[in-house]
């Protein structure tokens, strides 16, 4: 019951469409139908302006912080705090409010990995900006970059479970980032 109630919570915080908020409150506009129509961090960014992208990964990277730190601090459970960050995730991706339509996920991902372990957030978002700056195309370097974590968290918690949370968090982001893959993109949107 506790699992599902953290789930609950993270899949509710994930769903706050910050980039839709920001760019509604800022411009009066709806951000889906700006640039790439992406309700993330880097179409507001390009589409909207720095402040208003700086806010959207703000308010990304602190509904993955605050679901996980609520986990993390109620539960000794691993596996129950990766769902959770996991469950951020697919709230940002999928959210309910916006009919399902939502943004790739990587700063509430981000915010849910510096809490859980800083140094698995560093190594996946390393991995990214440089295979990034090599490949020119973020959507690539995004998948490569979570390709990485299910065995980081394999190397480090030694757990199957756990393995397969991150295997699902790798599909999530592999789902997202794929249709930039056929376009070419060159920046994540």
């Amino acid at each position: 019951m506790k699992a599902m109630m953290f789930l609950v919570l993270s899949y509710i915080l994930g769903s706050i469409p910050s980039a839709f908020v920001v760019t509604k409150i800022i411009t009066g506009r709806d951000i889906r139908k700006i640039g790439s129509g992406n309700v993330g961090t880097m179409n507001t960014l390009r589409h909207v302006g720095l402040i208003p992208g700086i806010m959207t990964f703000l308010i990304d990277f602190s509904k993955g912080a605050l679901a996980t730190w609520a986990a993390l601090s109620s539960t000794q459970s691993y596996f129950i705090v990766y769902a959770s960050a996991l469950f951020v995730m697919i709230g940002h991706n999928w959210p309910l409010l916006l009919r399902f339509k939502g943004g790739k996920g990587l700063a509430a991902t981000a915010g849910s990995l510096a809490v859980i372990n800083i140094k698995i957030c560093v190594i996946v978002y390393t991995v990214i900006g440089i295979t990034s700056l090599l490949l020119k195309n973020t959507d690539r370097a995004s998948i490569i970059g979570f390709l990485v974590y299910p065995f980081l968290l394999f190397l480090i918690y030694n757990n199957f479970q756990i393995f397969v949370i991150g295997l699902v968090h790798f599909s999530l982001v592999f789902i997202r980032h794929y249709p930039g893959l056929k376009k070419g993109k060159m920046l994540i949107t």
